[in-house]
């Protein structure tokens, strides 16, 4: 049985791994509980396809397909769009993945 995160469980893992860190986050929200989200979330390239990021995390059977090149592929497309958005996809993919990764280990 494959495990399933839900996709408010995916936003509560990148919130305290990823946005935690990020210089680009909504200013005074350091102490900001992560099972809140932040302002900066709604123009965010990560949290706009975060449904396309946890599906595939999800459905990629690690017996046919690789799982960390599969989501390291697709943030490296969707790159695309504002400076601070590219920045944050380039600067946290490892951590991305990692998370995701974590979250639908089998």
């Amino acid at each position: 049985m494959k495990p399933t995160a839900t996709l408010d469980q995916v936003k509560r893992v990148l919130r305290s791994r990823v946005c935690a860190d990020c210089p680009y986050r909504t200013p005074e929200t350091d102490s900001q509980s992560p099972d809140r989200p932040r302002e900066c979330e709604s123009g965010c390239r990560l949290f706009m396809h975060l449904p396309v990021l946890r599906e595939v995390a999800r459905q990629v059977d690690p017996m046919v397909g690789n799982r960390k090149r599969a989501l390291s592929n697709l943030l490296t497309h969707f790159h695309g769009g504002a400076e601070t958005s590219r920045a944050v996809l380039r600067h946290y993919r490892h951590k991305v993945v990692k998370a995701l990764e974590g979250l639908f280990h089998q």
